[in-house]
């Protein structure tokens, strides 16, 4: 091998080496540059972070709105309950918008002494009953006025359920008085999970007690079914864990910086109630519902 020989095959190697660091480099570079999506977070980066869990526990509200084919997203949360109050005679609707008046028609009213009688639907067929029937079913779309409780405390229940296993994970970070923190968000949890099976429980017949993340995978999205008195002892027993949760607290400066955080702004979150505190009014305490 002559002397340029040599010299081309040791420049060659030096070529195919910086090459190889470059296209490495160049790698390494790529997969740095794959980002989370900030749109789409996983629970595995955000609920490791105080800043997701209290993002997340004040997410339980958003809950409320779910999307209806034909109509966008709606506040089932307020659907409901309007509902409930023409059933209670707090006030009246016309409109079948969302099966509103279905709930409150009635197959006769029975006027009190001295009158006695006995006043029937002028539609003759069309009671409560028999409405609620027939729109309960998929085909009855929109108009399907059981749906919007049922899925709104179904989702609320169902994010209580992912919080609290998110507060257990040993990764979750938590500044200052973490105890007091966690505890509070337990029991935001355990209070949600209380709320959505009494409404089920006092509402329907049978329900589903569901105290998994992931009810498909347990399969409790089709037949388990347990009476509507074991629904209301559920909830009971959340209401009460949330209880004694809350009452262990101490109220400190990490509790009401936790506290204005998982409540929404619009909901008179500097108005905090504390274990101290526990007389709940409309003006503070709407956050309770």
């Amino acid at each position: 091998m002559n002397k340029q020989q040599y010299n081309f095959r040791f420049l060659k190697g030096v070529f195919l080496a910086v090459l190889a660091s470059t296209l490495m480099l160049g790698a390494c570079k790529k997969a740095i540059l794959q980002l989370p999506n900030p749109n789409a977070p996983t629970p595995q980066g955000s609920l490791v972070t105080e800043g997701g869990i209290d993002a997340f526990a004040q997410g339980i509200f958003y809950k409320w709105i779910a999307f209806e084919v034909g109509d966008g997203n709606l506040n089932f949360f307020d659907i409901a309950w309007y509902m409930e109050s023409n059933m209670g005679d707090e006030d009246f609707t016309p409109y079948s918008n969302y099966g509103s008046r279905y709930p409150m028609n009635i197959a006769s009213i029975t006027l009190p002494a001295p009158y006695n009688t006995v006043v029937k639907n002028p539609s003759g067929f069309a009671t409560q009953l028999d409405i609620l029937r027939s729109f309960n079913t998929r085909a009855g779309g929109d108009g399907n006025s059981i749906q919007y409780e049922w899925d709104c405390f179904y989702f609320v229940n169902s994010q209580a359920n992912a919080l609290l296993l998110a507060l257990d994970n040993p990764a979750l970070k938590l500044t200052g008085n973490a105890d007091t923190k966690k505890k509070l968000l337990q029991a935001w949890a355990y209070y949600w999970k209380g709320y959505s099976y009494s409404k089920i429980g006092s509402m329907y017949l049978a329900g589903v007690i569901d105290d998994s993340p992931d009810s498909a995978a347990k399969g409790l999205t089709s037949s388990l079914y347990v009476p509507h008195d074991q629904m209301i002892a559920a909830a009971n027993k959340n209401l009460d864990q949330a209880a004694a949760i809350f009452g262990s607290i101490t109220e400190n400066g990490d509790y009401d910086a936790t506290f204005k955080l998982i409540i929404p702004t619009f909901n008179a979150n500097l108005s905090i109630i504390t274990p101290a505190k526990p007389v709940i009014t409309w003006s503070t305490a709407r956050w309770l519902l």
